[in-house]
């Protein structure tokens, strides 16, 4: 599972304990003077969008893209081949990072059936909707 979001939500799950930076691998080689994209989320993010993103962390088995050109509110979730377009409100504000993340993993994991636990959450509050794009 992948979530590609501005700073303004990365910084808000960066806030969870178990969140790990990571920047990724070096774009430019040196010897042939271009850049190389390594990652197979980007390249597709690319081909999707017509946009760049940046590598920016982990939590568990989620993997955290920047996109510097979404509004700031707003962030997706790629799941296989599902995406899931989400907006962080004032009522998600009023619960932890966390327990906002946990919840969102849990409906979209109801959704799809998977069994495939992400991340170390246990939270069993109020789900959040979402929608697939």
């Amino acid at each position: 599972m992948i979530v590609v979001a501005n700073s303004f939500i990365l910084n808000i799950f960066r806030q969870i304990p178990i969140f790990k930076m990571d920047l990724g691998m070096g774009l430019i080689d040196q010897k042939q003077e271009r850049i190389i994209i390594k990652d197979p989320f980007m390249l597709k993010y690319i081909n999707m969008t017509g946009k760049q993103i940046l590598t920016y962390g982990t939590i568990g088995k989620l993997i955290f893209y920047q996109d510097f050109t979404l509004p700031s509110k707003e962030f997706y979730i790629f799941n296989d081949e599902t995406i899931y377009g989400l907006n962080y409100t004032e009522e998600d504000s009023k619960v932890s990072a966390e327990k906002y993340l946990a919840s969102v993993i849990q409906e979209i994991n109801e959704k799809t059936n998977t069994g495939r636990k992400f991340g170390c959450f246990t939270y069993h509050g109020p789900i959040r909707c979402v929608r697939a794009q």
